[in-house]
């Protein structure tokens, strides 16, 4: 037929003549010559990393492999052969997108979590657009369309479609070799295995990066650790370097790798670092034609690190530092297969700042992994993030046990401190909290698991906001089947989260770990505390009772715009008041009182406010009527101690009467005015000293 130049519709039939010459003309068709398109889908990761969740870590890639850029505007991605995606998924890429020549589009399904994993910085997050659109880890296929829905690429892997590659293994990628590679056969053009590393968002071409190792695996504090690489290219190699960063610095910093044994093996020694540091590194790779391939990052804490450090959150709740590998110590307070007898989870706390969750997939055969309640423990791992619970966890996680028998304290809580957002404060503690009983919900049967609602011992009317707590019953525990409890009780539980869709700052549920967690009676103790104003200071007042072996109390007090409490006494343990006489009645302030029993447990109160509108600021004088008939009370509110001489004089200026005379102290005293001797009138109602300005006018009638 020829040559068409892209854009030309052509029209044509078939004809037919027979030995008889009699002609036979088939039907008219038509076809468009389509702008060759020099884009393709490129390396995609269908299985993503078990360190977040295994949809979160998936991506495709697309490339240009032309030598002019491509307007790339409203085309179509898609796991469907159907260009809406079907019954299955689709985005369209965003109008005026345009892929320059040797350049990437890379399309990812969680920012968050793909940010977790690699440098590079994605194009799109489709799964805010589609969340349909989810690449299975065995076998499927993957459809680019342009903008009028025509097919431009089809890559089948696992057991789908004409010559599939093989399914990438978990955190891997298949890739085109080299980048572009376009003979139609999948099997063909692209490359997958152990040993290709993921390189989204830039180029593979030639240069291999594997085995990637750090030795130790975790670097103790200022211990060195080094890095290690086998490194190959076809081009020749240029520069190797480690690309690093520490602690919460935005600097960079670039190190050159030497060879250490043969040509293709390289290594950096680090200088060691301090406990808590975050560290972050990948390997930069430029060949002699300058291609610059990159690996994916590596990310771990140096030495110890402290249980708030690693499980802080991101804005919306999210693990913040998942994917990094810690090492982390405490005691444990939910042992072995409390909760779950398939996999080893256990729960340890550092001094009540923070609990810790660790989890493997399994408990080892030989059971080096189990401990019991009291275990001091190391445990290292990868942290991971589960229905708002920050873990410690798979790939990679081991636990070292030294020595029992430590003793294990909880600390008192409320129902105010399981709130939305407060309640991340004590997550993974053991606390305990009072409750005088169900409120919604049945006792488990045997087998059963439930979540009731039952009742504080907090009154809203002492400050307390809320008066309802989650409690949840594991059908792991021995407290499935058994007698409900008579309440009232003191429950013992770990504290948990349950929430499934972000922000994770909901669902803070209590969960003992078996009977004995709810067998200690309770007498209903109102605990409360107070605050007025007396005399010109602020005075508290608390009740505690029913708290054992308290030996002292810490009295704190933080004021408006300031970040943190300042402690301005420290009281013993048979004191429940105290006069702050240094407070200053130009701001408000928040109140605190912490008890410290005698075994180093902090017990907290509901914080109380206090505001300069409750302090008389100045002299006056004032009547709840103006009108008397035979005799009437005026008040008279007094910032400070004075000697007063208060009067009562006609419209002419002379005393009638005089109503007090003497000290005034803080506050408001009330005066009785007898008027049964003075004639209907205008009186004034005035301090005579001159210390205070204001008057009162009065109305006397017979």
């Amino acid at each position: 037929m020829g040559l068409f130049s892209a854009g030309n519709i052509v029209n044509y039939y078939v004809k037919a003549i027979d030995d008889s010459t009699a002609v036979t003309i088939s039907d008219a068709n038509t076809f468009n010559v389509i702008t060759p398109v020099t884009v393709v889908i490129n390396e995609f990761c269908a299985n993503g990393d078990n360190s977040v969740t295994d949809d979160d870590g998936e991506w495709i890639e697309l490339y240009n492999y032309g030598t002019s850029s491509v307007d790339i505007s409203e085309f179509v991605v898609s796991d469907n052969p159907a260009a809406n995606g079907g019954a299955e998924g689709s985005f369209i890429i965003p109008p005026s997108t345009v892929l320059g020549a040797k350049s990437f589009y890379l399309c990812v399904n969680n920012t968050t979590a793909f940010s977790t994993l690699y440098p590079s910085t994605p194009d799109i997050e489709y799964g805010t657009i589609d969340a349909g659109l989810l690449l299975s880890n065995t076998g499927d296929d993957i459809y680019l369309f342009n903008a009028d829905s025509q097919v431009i690429d089809i890559v089948y892997y696992g057991s789908t479609g004409t010559n599939p590659i093989t399914a990438p293994a978990e955190s891997l990628s298949a890739v085109r070799s080299p980048d572009g590679k376009d003979t139609d056969v999948c099997s063909v053009d692209f490359v997958v295995g152990a040993t290709i590393m993921p390189t989204p968002g830039w180029g593979s071409d030639g240069t291999s990066i594997t085995n990637i190792t750090r030795s130790p695996f975790l670097p103790y504090e200022d211990q060195p650790d080094t890095i290690r690489a086998k490194i190959s290219d076809i081009n020749g190699l240029k520069s190797i370097e480690l690309i690093t960063s520490a602690y919460d610095s935005t600097d960079i910093d670039t190190y050159n790798m030497t060879a250490y044994l043969g040509d293709s093996l390289y290594q950096y020694i680090l200088p060691g670092r301090g406990n808590d540091c975050r560290f972050e590194y990948y390997i930069e790779v430029t060949d002699n034609n300058n291609n610059i391939t990159k690996s994916s990052a590596g990310k771990f804490f140096w030495g110890f690190t402290s249980i708030p450090r690693y499980k802080e959150n991101t804005s919306d709740g999210y693990a913040k530092w998942i994917g990094y590998n810690v090492r982390a110590a405490g005691i444990v307070t939910v042992a072995t297969g409390a909760f779950n007898t398939d996999q080893n989870i256990i729960n340890f706390q550092q001094n009540y700042i923070l609990g810790a969750v660790w989890k493997n997939d399994y408990i080892k055969a030989d059971g080096s992994e189990t401990t019991i309640e009291g275990d001091s423990i190391v445990v290292e791992g990868t942290i991971i993030f589960s229905n708002g619970q920050t873990r410690i966890g798979n790939p990679y996680s081991a636990l070292t046990k030294y020595t029992s028998g430590h003793a294990i304290d909880t600390i008192l809580l409320n129902a105010d401190h399981l709130m939305d957002t407060v309640g991340d404060t004590y997550e993974g503690l053991l606390v305990q909290i009072n409750s005088k009983g169900v409120k919604t919900g049945t006792w488990p049967l045997a087998d059963e698991s439930k979540l009731l609602v039952m009742y504080d011992t907090v009154l809203p009317t002492k400050g307390s906001k809320v008066d309802t707590f989650l409690l949840w019953i594991d059908n792991d525990t021995d407290i499935d089947g058994s007698s409900e409890p008579i309440w009232p009780k003191k429950i013992v539980g770990v504290l948990t989260q349950y929430d499934i869709s972000a922000p994770y700052w909901s669902v803070y549920e209590i969960y003992p770990r078996g009977i004995i967690d709810l067998s200690s009676n309770l007498a209903i103790q109102d605990f409360y505390l107070s605050a007025s104003v007396l005399n010109g200071f602020v005075s508290l007042k608390w009740n505690i009772d029913g708290v054992e072996n308290a030996s002292s109390f810490r009295i704190e007090r933080k004021y408006e715009n300031e970040d943190y409490y300042s402690i301005i006494a420290n009281l013993n343990a048979n004191t429940f008041s105290y006069n702050d006489k240094t407070y200053d009645a130009k701001r408000s302030a928040q109140y605190k009182v912490v008890c410290i029993t005698s075994n180093g447990r902090s017990i907290e109160f509901n914080s109380v406010k206090v505001t300069g509108a409750m302090f008389i600021k100045e002299f006056s004088i004032v009547s709840d009527k103006n009108t008397l008939k035979n005799g009437g009370w005026i008040t008279l509110s007094s910032p400070l101690s004075k000697q007063i001489e208060l009067n009562l004089y006609n419209l002419e200026g002379r005393v009638m009467k005089t109503l007090y005379k003497g000290v005034v102290s803080y506050g408001k005293t009330n005066i009785y005015v007898n008027t049964g001797e003075l004639a209907s009138g205008i009186y004034i109602v005035k301090e005579s000293t001159g210390t205070f300005k204001d008057i009162l006018r009065l109305n006397v009638i017979k």
